[in-house]
């Protein structure tokens, strides 16, 4: 199912020679040298890419109508489908891609998705009404650059089903033809040649750069400047004439159209593009930056995310000859410049816009639809633990070929703006999970109904729950859908009853340690090998969180007012009862007896908060940093980082946090701690509520350098060695596999 061969037809309204149809003619190329079967309609006619197509052995059909939104005419695109046995229609523009989504939609085709190449036309009440119903069935809006994907999202594109992929072009490499191509076009060799290539038309602003030609003419410092125009259109002749009234024909060469542009880019200096508007992506401009040259261009459409003002090229207003004429007076009078850009043209160009990387972001959104679906079903709406953060740092591991997401919450919130943004996930909304109460019971068949919707509208293979209260409807749902679930148990608190019905609706049960692990074990046998089972430690990114942030650790010093010789403790976590932060404050006054420089840091947020702050005004030294949407720089700054708690979490966030990050960790033995830190070894662990041997930990690790700094080390190698986001990311994915495997 993963690798399976699709086919995939493509479809336009022609295939005449311009940027879509070059586009079209890559992905067809490349999808067909994967062995995939390829096709590509034509709505309304062929073209010289149709020509090349079919050379290269990929078949092109032409179904030609006088009304592309004729009944009929839509039937026979249909018919087309289904002969093709089409498993994804890929439809270019939007004059093609409604009949084919249409088409597609009454073919049953299972996966639809309309690329936008422009950024800007039409945004009508009817065309709004269209687009809604067809959006409905489309999996994907592919935009060519973020502007493009803008005004996708104005036209009611929603975002989760908007996709940026950059259009990408081969290498073009002009070694040995930079003489040739200058004697071809008449350009003496110290000429200094500004090119383009694009279709004369008004919208591409070819009249602009003649018109900032004829200003450089009167230039004395502008003399060995030229201009070379590559292209045909409805204004070529026009164009000719405004550069012969100028007085610059002789600086101005007219190329006509060429297929094959290697020769012209290889006699030009540097490349310009003056268009006006709805400029979605200039390919030209990368086919300039794969050939190594600094790039002029206006500030309109997706232009702007080719060029960085002042890193490959320069940035200009539209409409503006005057910006134009100095911008080129520049690139080609600072050689510094000029080669700086030029290096930085082919820097972006391989990150960025190759053939290759847009042939894979397209080739992982296909596989994307044939992914096995993963409903996560969870109680809370923003951010209240370690748990909400390890699931979305395990979607950005996630492998979207193999797996795609949707998500249940009980409301917008924190965590659902981090799903759609950061990790692509549907969203679906319910109530609020029921409580054991008569409001609860009252809710609960409603809430039943909202997680059997949100299966018929995802379609999984799994339901993935990580919290008690939703994970009993979650089961349900279960049961009444066939469809397998998995209990993610973060905590070693045990559930009670509860904890039985869990086990009796999972497929599986993850488990952050193997202290959450014993809640299920009198009913599954306590072996890692248990046919339910499965313990996977939390992770973190050990290449974020490392011990070399030293500039972070002095910048947070300095944000907090805190020296940089004060020895300093910090805790990061939740300020609720049970973390055991007012046990730190009791410890910490005591530290503070012992060691009066040493500071205490607090980061968090919670319903405690505010009694914490009161105490800690009657002690001193102790600094609170509200909630850190990213910890990285405190967890620097500190010396030793203390999580007292007196919970039995599964696995903490922070224990690992800060091991990673190099420290040595002071936390109660409690939980999970104990399987993350080896006592006297990767830190030190106390009896969970006992203040004075939390001091005592503390004040020994504050004044033995030496020890903290081997504990620390020693840490960030358990770290390395067992707490990797990506080690956790790819033990829940087998675990997803085993389970479609039994299906």
């Amino acid at each position: 199912m993963r690798d399976k061969k699709l086919s995939i037809v493509h479809v336009a309204e022609d295939l005449k020679t311009g940027g879509m149809e070059k586009v079209i003619k890559s992905l067809a190329l490349g999808f067909a040298a994967a062995g995939h079967d390829v096709s590509v309609l034509c709505l309304m006619a062929g073209g010289d890419m149709a020509d090349e197509l079919r050379g290269a052995g990929i078949a092109v059909d032409i179904l030609p109508a006088s009304s592309p939104k004729n009944p009929l005419f839509i039937n026979k695109i249909r018919k087309y489908f289904i002969a093709r046995k089409a498993s994804v229609v890929h439809a270019h523009g939007y004059p093609a891609s409604v009949p084919a989504r249409l088409a597609a939609i009454a073919a049953r085709v299972p996966s639809i998705f309309y690329h936008v190449h422009t950024a800007g036309g039409p945004t009508g009440l009817r065309r709004r009404v269209k687009e809604s119903i067809l959006l409905k069935f489309t999996d994907g809006v592919i935009c060519c650059s973020r502007a493009v994907a803008d005004f996708a999202a104005s036209s009611g594109a929603p975002s989760r089903k908007i996709q940026v992929v950059y259009n990408g072009v081969s290498r073009f490499g002009a070694a040995g033809l930079r003489g040739p191509a200058r004697k071809e076009f008449g350009f003496d060799d110290d000429a200094f040649v500004f090119g383009t290539v694009c279709r004369l038309e008004p919208l591409k602003g070819v009249d602009v750069m003649i018109a900032a030609a004829r200003l450089l003419a009167a230039d004395p410092s502008a003399e060995k400047i030229r201009w070379l125009i590559v292209g045909d259109g409805s204004r070529a002749d026009e164009l000719k004439n405004m550069a012969a009234r100028s007085g610059i024909a002789d600086r101005v060469v007219f190329a006509g159209f060429r297929k094959d542009i290697s020769g012209a880019l290889a006699a030009m200096d540097a490349a310009a593009l003056a268009s006006r508007e709805r400029e979605g992506f200039s390919l030209f401009l990368a086919e300039a930056m794969s050939a190594g040259k600094p790039l002029i261009g206006t500030a309109v459409g997706g232009i702007p995310e080719v060029i960085v003002d002042g890193v490959n090229g320069l940035v200009v207003p539209s409409e503006a000859p005057s910006a134009l004429a100095a911008a080129m007076l520049r690139v080609a009078g600072d050689e510094a410049f000029r080669r700086a850009s030029s290096e930085a043209s082919l820097r972006i160009y391989a990150g960025q816009f190759t053939e290759d990387r847009m042939i894979s972001s397209v080739e992982s959104l296909y596989r994307s639809r044939f992914a096995a679906g993963i409903l996560y079903i969870h109680t809370y709406s923003g951010l209240v633990g370690g748990g909400e953060i390890s699931f979305l740092n395990f979607l950005d591991i996630a492998d979207r070929r193999r797996f795609r997401f949707a998500s249940l919450l009980p409301r917008a919130g924190e965590l659902s703006g981090r799903l759609e943004k950061s990790a692509a996930t549907r969203v679906f909304y319910s109530l609020e999970a029921p409580t054991y109460s008569a409001a609860g019971f009252l809710r609960a068949p409603f809430y039943q109904l909202a997680i059997m919707r949100a299966i018929l509208l995802s379609r999984p293979e799994i339901l993935y729950c990580d919290t008690p209260r939703a994970g009993f409807f979650c089961g349900l749902a279960s049961r009444l859908s066939g469809i397998p679930m998995i209990f993610h148990a973060r905590t070693s608190e045990s559930g009670g009853r509860l904890d039985r019905i869990l086990h009796f609706f999972s497929r599986r049960i993850i488990c952050s340690s193997s202290a959450a692990a014993a809640r299920f074990k009198r009913f599954d046998g306590f072996e890692s090998t248990a046919p339910k089972i499965r313990i996977i430690y939390n992770g973190v990114d050990i290449d974020k969180f490392t011990d070399a942030n030293v500039e972070s650790a002095a910048r947070t010093r300095t944000a907090l007012n805190i020296p940089s010789s004060a020895p300093l403790m910090g805790y990061c976590g939740q300020l609720v009862e049970g973390k055991g932060v007012d046990i730190l404050l009791k410890a910490f006054s005591i530290v503070r007896n012992k060691i009066p420089s040493a500071v205490l840091a607090i980061a968090g947020s919670g319903a405690a908060s505010s009694d914490l702050r009161a105490r800690a005004d009657n002690i001193g030294g102790v600094v609170f940093c509200g909630f850190l949407d990213d910890p990285r720089g405190f967890y620097a700054a500190v010396d030793v980082v203390v999580v007292p708690t007196m919970m039995k979490e599964g696995f903490s966030r922070s224990v690992i946090e800060g091991m990673s990050s190099g420290k040595a960790v002071v936390a109660s033995a409690i939980g999970g701690n104990p399987e993350a830190i080896t006592h006297g070894e990767t830190g030190l662990l106390v009896p969970p509520g006992d203040e004075n041997a939390l001091a005592a930990a503390l004040i020994r690790l504050l004044e033995n350098d030496s020890e903290r700094f081997i504990l620390g080390k020693a840490a960030r190698s358990r770290a390395i060695a067992d707490f990797s986001i990506l080690k956790h990311a790819e033990e829940i994915m087998k675990v997803y596999a085993e389970i479609l495997d039994e299906q």
